[in-house]
């Protein structure tokens, strides 16, 4: 599992956005958690990157966006923030726990991740 953050400054004189290198999440799955499938491991993977994140992410009043490169992850997570319930009990903890952080989910495909994935 990895995670990047960014952290976007504007300038307030010019306006131009800056992007700022702010901390690298890695970590192994265990050897129960290999054999999970992708969703869950994907999920399993934005919980921890997030609560990670949690403390830098707390000192703003922004929004921390989690880009995923899982769509079945973030269509999940667009559900649970209509009320719906996950049938798998990994993806329900995985939901419940995110949605106590100051994270939005979005999709962005594998190919531009480069960071994370490095």
């Amino acid at each position: 599992m990895g995670a990047h953050l960014e952290i976007r400054r504007t300038d307030p004189v010019t306006g131009q956005v800056k992007y700022l290198h702010g901390g690298q999440f890695s970590a192994r799955l265990t050897t129960h958690q290999k054999k999970w499938s992708i969703c869950e491991k994907e999920c399993l993977a934005q919980k921890k990157a997030a609560e990670f994140f949690a403390k830098p992410m707390s000192v703003t009043k922004k929004l921390g966006v989690g880009h995923c490169d899982n769509a079945p992850t973030v269509q999940a997570w667009k559900r649970a923030k209509r009320g719906a319930f996950s049938n798998s009990s990994r993806i329900a903890t995985f939901l419940s726990s995110m949605a106590q952080l100051p994270v939005e989910l979005v999709y962005t495909p594998g190919k531009n991740l480069n960071q994370a994935d490095y």
